[in-house]
């Protein structure tokens, strides 16, 4: 099994476990909550290569008018944050030293008792910023069941070619997602799955099923 595959699979680890504490990078989180508070893990990896993990990325969080929570990832590229509030959260990426890749920067939907996901792909700083036209996502609708999985395909007009390895956001605390857009299913509910590139972005909407 790959570094990324095990990575996927310590973000379905934290959601089955609950609030614990291994699932956070650093202690700077406070672990608890029930189901009164959201929650944000995810993966980050290389943009030239997204099978390959990114250790030690920098990762902040931010709610409106509030302070930043801060983590880095471990070395299978995995963050996780417990214990947010509900709302949007402006979540912040960048590589382990500063400058040296292109930071991104993408919002996030939370809401208590559920979590989101999110992979991300950091590429080189030499690359420049992106140029992107236009993103879509296909499929747009799903029905899956529990511990199914659907591979997302995404069609980026413009950007760097190196670059074409969008965000995946999961919002609904329905499941968890690879940078290649392989959605698994982990609870049953209905949520939507976006893609962001540049400025823009689509979505698909995911129903999960009980097994």
């Amino acid at each position: 099994m790959g570094l990324l595959r095990r990575a996927l699979a310590g973000v379905a680890a934290c959601f089955l476990l609950g609030a614990v504490a291994g699932c956070l990078t650093d202690g700077s989180i406070p672990v608890g909550g029930g189901g009164s508070t959201g929650s944000v893990r995810g993966v980050v990896v290389f943009a030239e290569d997204p099978d390959a993990p990114l250790a030690g990325a920098r990762v902040s969080l931010r709610a409106p008018g509030g302070l930043p929570y801060r983590t880095t990832t471990d070395d299978e590229g995995r963050f996780g944050f417990e214990n947010m509030p509900k709302g949007t959260l402006e979540a912040t990426f960048e590589g382990p030293q500063r400058g040296a890749r292109l930071p991104v920067r993408v919002f996030v939907e939370t809401d208590f008792g559920s979590f989101s996901t999110i992979a991300v792909a950091l590429a080189p700083a030499h690359l420049g910023i992106d140029d992107v036209a236009a993103v879509a996502v296909t499929p747009q609708d799903v029905k899956v069941r529990v511990g199914e999985s659907v591979p997302f395909q995404v069609s980026i007009d413009g950007g760097v070619p190196v670059r074409k390895v969008p965000t995946w956001i999961v919002e609904g605390g329905i499941g968890s997602i690879d940078a290649h857009g392989r959605f698994q299913a982990l609870r049953a509910g209905t949520g939507v799955v976006r893609a962001v590139a540049g400025n823009f972005q689509d979505s698909a909407r995911v129903t999960v099923l009980a097994p």
